[in-house]
């Protein structure tokens, strides 16, 4: 067993924490505008693999059933992600308090 003074004291909890985000980036609106473009041609170009295996009675076997569901759960998770980002993601310095 290790006594309280001889544990590691060197962590020190901030009564605030400082994010800086895009703050000091030069062009930095560009960014957003990548991932949203990414965004849009990801769920566009899942949707169109989903609804041509969906429509195309015969791509209705394993292998396009397995293909359809990697592109619902890409289109699931970039649609849990991508706008995520853009949400946490400030393009101004804030200050916050500590949990």
């Amino acid at each position: 067993m290790q006594s309280a003074s001889s544990t590691n004291a060197t962590f020190i909890r901030p009564s605030k924490f400082y994010l800086s985000g895009l703050y000091n980036v030069p062009y930095a609106k560009y960014y957003y505008v990548f991932l949203c473009f990414v965004y849009i041609v990801t769920v566009l170009g899942n949707l169109f693999i989903m609804g041509t295996i969906y429509l195309v009675r015969s791509l209705h076997t394993a292998k396009y059933i397995a293909v359809f569901n990697l592109a619902l759960c890409d289109l699931c998770g970039s649609s849990a992600l991508i706008p995520k980002v853009l949400d946490i993601t400030p393009t101004r310095t804030t200050e916050g308090e500590a949990a």
